[in-house]
């Protein structure tokens, strides 16, 4: 490899990292405003009256499959860097994605308790792990 490929190379990589930053940034700040909105979800799910949390809840589906798309990129850029991160960012991904296909078929079976059991024991914890694991990305 010349030395303009080097280059080419490092400066790519330098490119991939920012924006693996700045992505991170953004996800932290997404977490910062989603998890206290889940927090409440699961009492309201559990309240037989209340259909309107379901509602709210299948309203997060894209953002948490963006959730899901960064931790399966950032667990190739986190190679570049650390493998350890991308270990986390790997369970993080299959936990998020576990949750989301529950979630789902308990919404169409139209189960609110289990809904509210899923939100509270499967998906904050995992958001939650994300948030602490893109937190310590270095900006």
């Amino acid at each position: 490899m010349t030395d303009q490929e080097t280059s080419g190379v490092d400066a790519n990589a330098s490119e991939l990292l920012d924006f693996f930053k700045t992505s991170s940034q953004e996800v932290s700040q997404y977490l910062g405003n989603l998890i206290p909105a889940m927090v409440e979800l699961p009492e309201r799910l559990r309240d037989a009256g209340t259909q309107d949390a379901a509602e709210v809840i299948a309203s997060c589906g894209d953002g948490l499959t963006l959730l899901i798309q960064y931790a399966s990129a950032a667990q190739q850029i986190a190679l570049i860097k650390e493998s350890g991160l991308a270990e986390r960012l790997a369970g993080i991904e299959k936990q998020l994605s576990e949750a989301i296909i529950q979630m789902a078929d308990t919404l169409e079976a139209r189960d609110n308790v289990l809904l509210a059991d899923i939100v509270e024991y499967e998906l904050l914890p995992a958001l939650e792990l994300m948030q602490e694991v893109v937190g310590k990305v270095e900006y």
